[in-house]
């Protein structure tokens, strides 16, 4: 193989939106399921709210990082850029259903923080998911 044709296909970045909203979705069903279970857990113990709190940011954050690590996975390269967009992809979705909910949809400071932690999750998730082999069975 020659040195040009190698930087061509190890320097392709390839990114599958269904692929990718897959894992979103996957990703959104691994939420609501640690969600419930921490809903569980908060009612029958005396969790502060400020813990609550805590415990759903943890719990966004592995769900976002998930996306991004199965987004990544799946295509194989651009681990970062496939990560990021899954994370960006999650946030923008619970944040507009969040203000659909709400009847109100509103920037503020918390919006950022959820965008950058997106970003942030959904690269690191990304890159860790390029970089695991798949094990043949």
């Amino acid at each position: 193989m020659s040195r040009a044709s190698y930087i061509n296909e190890t320097t392709e970045k390839k990114f599958d939106l269904i692929h990718t909203a897959k894992s979103v979705g996957i990703a959104y069903l691994i939420s609501v399921i640690l969600l419930f279970l921490l809903a569980i857990g908060a009612t029958f113990s005396d969790m502060e709210s400020k813990t609550v709190n805590i415990l759903i940011t943890l719990v966004t954050c592995v769900s976002v990082a998930l996306s991004g690590f199965m987004a990544a996975r799946g295509t194989g390269r651009g681990g970062l850029i496939n990560g990021i967009i899954a994370g960006v992809m999650y946030t923008v979705i619970l944040y507009l259903a969040g203000g659909l909910i709400n009847g109100n949809i509103s920037f503020n400071m918390s919006t950022v923080v959820a965008v950058i932690l997106g970003i942030i999750c959904g690269g690191l998730g990304g890159v860790f998911g390029v970089n695991t082999k798949k094990r043949r069975r």
